[in-house]
């Protein structure tokens, strides 16, 4: 993904790694994710804290952690900023709303 106006002297920069860059292919990829993973990444993507997403689904905050850096991994993100740039570049909330079980939470609600 290229951002406008970031760095020196207003030229784009390519904040995607090249790690990143070979795991993009067209839509309907699943990246290895596991539906939990994806449900996670749809409220991630709405602005839920780790502490909301653990209260949703009745797991603790921990177990969430966990989930989150497992998604790191292996989208070759390092942290939620990346992580929403990267799934909103490849129309993950709605590519896996269907299967997030919240379909009430697609595409989210205003919390971002």
């Amino acid at each position: 993904m290229l951002l406008a106006g970031v760095g020196p002297a207003s030229e784009e920069v390519d904040i995607m790694s090249p790690e990143k860059q070979a795991a993009v292919g067209g839509g309907g990829k699943d990246f290895c994710l596991t539906p939990r993973e994806k449900q996670v990444i749809v409220l991630v993507v709405a602005g839920y804290t780790n502490k909301d997403i653990a209260r949703e689904f009745g797991v603790s905050e921990q177990t969430i952690k966990h989930h989150v850096a497992n998604i790191f991994d292996k989208l070759g993100v390092l942290n939620r900023l990346e992580l929403m740039l990267f799934a909103l570049e490849q129309h993950i909330p709605g590519q896996f709303c269907a299967t997030a079980g919240h379909p009430a939470r697609c595409p989210g609600p205003n919390r971002v």
